[in-house]
Parts: C-alpha cells; sequence; structure tokens
C-alpha cells in the first residue's frame, strides 16, 4: 500500500528509488528527500538552490543514472553537474520546457509550453550542448501535455485530451497505448519501464499497467492505502 512520507509538500515529485525523491514544491522551491527507507522513517529532506537562488522551479525529473533536471518558470532547462563539493546547475542554451522528462546526464525529453515535444541528444558535458530536435506528436498538432522516461528508456506522452502515447523504437513513431477508454482523461504519467506504467487520471485515480498473459497488456486502478 501507499506510505504518507511526512515533511514533503509537492508541486512535481521525480522519484530516484525507493528511498529518494526529488520535489519542486508550489512555491518554486526544490527539495530533496534521502534515507526514507521503511515505513517508520520519512528520510531527510533538504532544500536544494536553484541557479538563480530565486524560487522559480517549476518541473523537476530524475535519469536513470540519478542526475536532476529542472525547468524553470519562463522554461530554461537546468541539470545537475558535478559530484560531492563541486556540485551545481548547468543552463540548456537552446531548450524550453513546461515538462521535462530526463534520460541521463546526456539526454533528455521535453515538452515545451506551445505543446511540442523535443528530444535532446548527446549533451555530454558542460561545453557541449548536445542536439536538439523536434519529434512530432501523433497528431501532427501541437497538443502534448506531459511526458515521461522510464530508467529502461521508454518514452510515452498525454495529449492535451488526456488520451496515452508510447514511442515504438521500431519505426520510431508514437503509438496509442491501448484500451484507455475505462481510465477516463490522464493528467500524470510515470513511466518504470515499458511493461510498468503509472497514470494519474482527471478525477484523481492512480492506474497502472498488467500483463494479463493471455490478453496481453491492461489498465487496473491502483486503490490500495496506507494501514491506520
Amino acid at each position: 500500500g501507499w506510505v504518507r512520507i511526512e515533511g514533503g509538500n509537492a508541486g512535481t515529485i521525480a522519484a530516484v528509488d525507493w528511498p529518494n525523491a526529488w520535489i519542486v514544491n508550489q512555491d518554486g522551491e526544490i527539495w530533496r528527500v534521502q534515507d526514507a527507507h521503511s515505513v517508520i522513517t520519512d528520510g531527510t529532506w533538504t532544500q536544494v538552490e536553484t541557479h538563480s537562488g530565486e524560487a522559480d522551479a517549476k518541473t523537476i525529473s530524475v535519469g536513470a543514472d540519478g542526475r536532476a533536471w529542472y525547468a524553470q518558470e519562463e522554461g530554461t532547462i537546468f541539470r545537475r553537474y558535478g559530484d560531492a563539493g563541486a556540485v551545481f546547475w548547468v543552463p540548456d542554451k537552446l531548450g524550453k520546457a513546461v515538462v521535462i522528462a530526463a534520460v541521463d546526464f546526456n539526454n533528455a525529453w521535453c515538452v515545451n509550453k506551445e505543446g511540442d515535444i523535443w528530444r535532446l541528444e548527446d549533451a555530454y558535458s558542460v561545453d557541449e550542448g548536445g542536439t536538439w530536435t523536434q519529434v512530432p506528436t501523433y497528431s501532427g498538432s501541437r497538443d502534448a501535455k506531459t511526458i515521461s522516461v522510464g530508467a529502461d528508456g521508454s518514452v510515452w506522452y498525454v495529449d492535451t485530451n488526456g488520451a496515452v502515447y508510447f514511442w515504438a523504437t521500431i519505426g520510431e513513431a508514437w503509438r496509442p497505448a491501448w484500451d484507455q477508454g475505462q481510465m477516463g482523461k490522464v493528467d500524470v504519467i510515470a513511466v518504470h519501464d515499458q511493461a510498468d506504467v503509472w497514470c494519474l487520471n482527471d478525477m484523481g485515480q492512480v492506474w497502472r499497467t498488467f500483463d494479463t498473459e493471455t490478453n496481453g497488456y491492461q489498465w487496473r486502478q491502483v486503490v490500495e492505502t496506507a494501514a491506520e
């Protein structure tokens, strides 16, 4: 079931793994929780200063390598660079995002305020900004709303109508997810891998993919709650 983490207040959350996560709160601050290892251990919350030093963060994501990315209110994208004491945010010179989905330190996907999907590849260092490529949506219109990348590199996005699509690596094209009618309109998507995808719909319900073994993948509502 669900375990409540005391001390956190998130507008956007990006999980690293079970005991660790990053958030942007409603005030535009970035916070990080570490070592929340069990039901009785909430972990340690630490505020992480933004690049500007102001409370101007909008959204955040963490790649499979644990590297964090965030975007400001006006869309500028930053990624976390360095280790130990020499850690800082590196701004991207070109990309703009309302939602960022990190693959790792070198690669990311994003949705901008116009509803376009963009992909950044091979941004290997502070000085090498990599290559931004626009990826047309399934409809060809500017109707992307949010996007997520799994630990295996799987990419899924949601359009402004709440429909869900995944990136097919064979043919490199978007494909509609299966049997979405029961799930309703999706607001938020969180991908663990191609076979394990979580969604939050516009009614506040949580849905997750599962393998029926006989009929392929389906969606199932997650209704577990924490024990009192």
